[in-house]
């Protein structure tokens, strides 16, 4: 049977709840809350959690929650406190550089052994441009080309290191193997770059890439090099045209239709009758003053919502699934950690009673929850003794 994939949308998302009494702070309760966050996201057998990045302070709004950790240092921090959640960051391309990114990247999956993820991206507005000293018109910055050149080199960067090429005697020594390293001596219109990494080969071959669609030409990347699409579709059977369309993309640029998974956004609320979750709802909306009430009309780019019980949420999320609308979800929960905990506790035992999650984790590495094989960019000469 066709298996749900799962991931946490980290940070006070939800319904603008992350004022409430019983709700955390991701930045201000530190590390032991994050460490039971993370765990507890684990011991639910949940794909990966998601740390986005708003990579700028809205001075001019309140009532929100409008600053952010570092995606990666806060990555770095839940590897050391889990051992099977895969932990995917957003970077933008506008403000980073390719060998950067690969760098970090390449560390990231080292430090977790295998579960890190790039979530690409790819255009920021001009405030947040200029705050990294960017003075060039945002759309210089955040042209499409400029982001697939940028994606390209990345994994290009990555592929510099053989899969042997660090040699270790088993006494605690290591010693690189040069031979199967190689320059990429890119030269493009963007970026010229020369390598190789200075960081060994990822132990995923290449870190999982995920990119929210909106444009066509988010389209184009994704169809190019995600492996996860992230989309917010509020209807199934448009979810499912979408769903073929990317897979037909994907096919078009030389993959196989099935190296993707999409993926809905969905943010629930839930109680022991629909009643009682409408209420709850209610009850939370006023801790934000952007958070959308559960009777509001949802528009082309909202979430997924649903407010009701658990049984309700499973139901709607297998029939999402059968209807081969989304792969999977990625979880914005109303408050945290007791919105994750409900769905921890409540809904993952009904989707694993249905058959459509697992019950255990039964490999290591983000890829491999998703089911994709270990990626490599290109077949190149100099690499021709590693495995491939």
């Amino acid at each position: 049977m066709k298996q749900l994939h799962l991931n946490l949308v980290w940070g006070d998302a939800g319904m603008g709840a992350w004022q409430a009494p019983t709700a955390i702070s991701s930045y201000t309760n530190g590390p032991a809350a994050w460490r039971e966050l993370a765990q507890t996201a684990e011991h639910a057998c949940l794909d990966a959690i998601l740390c986005t990045d708003r990579n700028h302070l809205a001075a001019t709004r309140t009532g929100s929650a409008l600053f952010g950790l570092e995606p990666f240092t806060t990555c770095a921090v839940l590897a050391a406190h889990t051992n099977r959640i895969g932990l995917i960051a957003t970077a933008a391309t506008p403000t980073a550089q390719p060998y950067n990114i690969a760098r970090r990247l390449a560390s990231l999956d080292h430090i977790s052994q295998g579960r890190a993820g790039w979530d690409i991206r790819a255009a920021l507005p001009a405030e947040t441009l200029a705050q990294y000293g960017k003075t060039v018109d945002p759309q210089t910055c955040c042209d499409p080309a400029r982001t697939l050149e940028f994606v390209q080199v990345t994994r290009q960067l990555w592929d510099s290191w053989g899969d042997h090429a660090l040699q270790c005697d088993g006494t605690g020594q290591a010693a690189v193997d040069g031979s199967q390293n190689h320059a990429i001596e890119h030269q493009g219109r963007w970026f010229s770059v020369q390598g190789p990494l200075d960081v060994p080969r990822p132990p995923q071959g290449q870190p999982l890439l995920s990119h929210a669609v909106r444009t066509a030409q988010d389209e184009t990347l994704a169809a190019s090099h995600a492996d996860l699409v992230f989309v917010r579709p509020n209807d199934p059977a448009q979810a499912a045209v979408f769903r073929r369309k990317m897979r037909a993309r994907c096919a078009a640029a030389g993959r196989t239709p099935d190296s993707i998974r999409v993926m809905g956004a969905l943010r629930f609320v839930l109680a022991s009758s629909d009643a009682a979750a409408a209420e709850r709802a209610n009850a939370l909306a006023p801790y934000a003053a952007a958070a959308r009430r559960p009777s509001d009309a949802p528009s082309a780019d909202s979430p997924l919502t649903y407010v009701g019980t658990p049984t309700g949420l499973a139901a709607r999320m297998q029939t999402w699934l059968e209807a081969e609308a989304v792969d999977g979800f990625n979880l914005i929960c109303p408050w945290l950690p007791g919105g994750l905990e409900q769905f921890a506790h409540e809904v993952i035992p009904l989707l694993q009673q249905r058959g459509i999650f697992r019950t255990h984790y039964a490999n290591a590495t983000l890829r491999s929850h998703f089911g994709l094989p270990t990626r490599r960019y290109a077949a190149l000469p100099s690499m021709a003794s590693s495995t491939p």
